[in-house]
């Protein structure tokens, strides 16, 4: 009998734990689907106004969508993500044998820089008013190479039209930027190709092992946002909510600091705010359109 209650108590606590993984509000989601859509809220921005001085909502780790729970970070395909309006993606890849292969931490999503450019590229073919800024970050170490890794993403690009990339190091207009990749480029090399992501003001304090640190990680968004907000226009901002930690799974720490976040920008939400880049791990479709909202 003692065995028997202790697999129904065990049976009972998995189904809790599954019923709180897959979840929809409006600040947190774990479902594949979003439950409302913004594919062309950019072509409503004044065509003179910098990428530097919006309010854009993106996702933390963009690719990491399976994996279970210690390494899931997004429930919506990069495609879906950009349909509820994700306009900043976090793509990492692993530079092998002069190809780059796109990796979540340790592990490979079996996907390359190259299918994330053609899905990328789909949907701006769909929506030419949208703008995606792709930071590019180095993960893990480079092997067997004859090219540095500026020179592979260099190599790759050429394989699409010109006008769909931007590759500047400045930051452009509105007007400049639609229809096209922003490359924020986060690794180090004598060949540019975008802006550089270390100029950017950044939060990206993430260990929330335990209260303390979750709370801290807390006023550390909070005061980040505060930055943007009040900061100099040409400046570009980028606030990670994501956290995790020992103990702690990314989607718990999502659930609490996405829902932060909303009350937080439900303050502002009648007036006009700048808030920059917001990379969430799980985010809400309402919330989404909260950031976005805020543009207008």
């Amino acid at each position: 009998m003692i065995v028997l209650y202790r697999t129904f108590v065990l049976i009972g606590l998995l189904v809790l734990l599954s019923a709180q993984r897959v979840l929809r509000r409006e600040d947190y989601d774990t479902t594949e689907q979003p439950e409302i859509k913004s594919p062309d809220w950019m072509v409503y921005l004044e065509p003179d106004r910098s990428l530097a001085d919006l309010s854009i909502p993106g996702s933390h780790l963009s690719t990491a969508v399976s994996g279970g729970s210690p390494n899931q970070r997004q429930s919506w395909s990069l495609y879906r993500q950009y349909e509820a309006g994700i306009r900043y993606v976090d793509i990492r890849c692993r530079h092998h044998q002069n190809q780059l292969y796109v990796y979540q931490g340790r592990g490979s999503t079996r996907r390359t820089l190259d299918d994330i450019m053609r899905e990328t590229i789909r949907f701006l073919n769909a929506y030419p008013s949208e703008t995606i800024l792709l930071r590019l970050r180095r993960e893990q170490v480079p092997v067997y190479n004859r090219e540095t890794m500026g020179e592979t993403v260099k190599r790759l690009f050429f394989n699409y039209p010109s006008y769909r990339i931007w590759s500047s190091t400045r930051v452009p207009a509105v007007h400049e930027a639609r229809g096209k990749i922003v490359i924020l480029q986060d690794f180090y090399g004598p060949h540019q190709v975008g802006l550089h992501y270390r100029y950017l003001t950044i939060e990206d304090s993430g260990n929330v092992r335990n209260q303390h640190a979750f709370n801290w990680k807390w006023e550390r968004v909070r005061h980040h946002l505060y930055a943007a907000q009040q900061g100099d226009k040409d400046t570009m901002y980028l606030t990670h909510t994501a956290g995790t930690g020992p103990g702690v799974i990314p989607y718990a720490a999502a659930s609490r600091l996405n829902r932060r976040v909303w009350d937080f920008m439900k303050q502002w939400e009648d007036r006009q705010n700048r808030w920059g880049i917001i990379a969430m791990d799980f985010p809400g479709a309402q919330l989404v359109k909260l950031i976005i909202d805020s543009n207008f």
